[in-house]
């Protein structure tokens, strides 16, 4: 499955020499989520994302899980590794 991640060159570049990390925010939504924010299409500045970067991230995800990401936003974040703070 394939997602995308908007961020700063910076940034990307630190992603690719140590991977990503998880960090803290609300991310586009009214709740706060632990994670990183990656989407099933490239988002841009009119959809609040910031950078002028693109990556591109390919996961194999099992059955179970691309069935359950077929469904909300919600899903496919939970898939992508978030975990909602209440």
């Amino acid at each position: 499955m394939i997602f995308y991640h908007r961020t700063t060159t910076q940034a990307a570049q630190q992603i690719l020499k140590d991977g990503f990390r998880d960090a803290t925010g609300a991310y586009l939504t009214t709740s706060e989520w632990t994670g990183v924010w990656l989407s099933d299409v490239p988002l841009d500045v009119n959809e609040g994302a910031v950078g002028d970067c693109l990556l591109r991230v390919d996961l194999q995800l099992n059955q179970q899980v691309s069935q359950n990401t077929s469904g909300s936003r919600r899903a496919r974040a939970i898939a992508s590794g978030y975990s909602q703070q209440n």
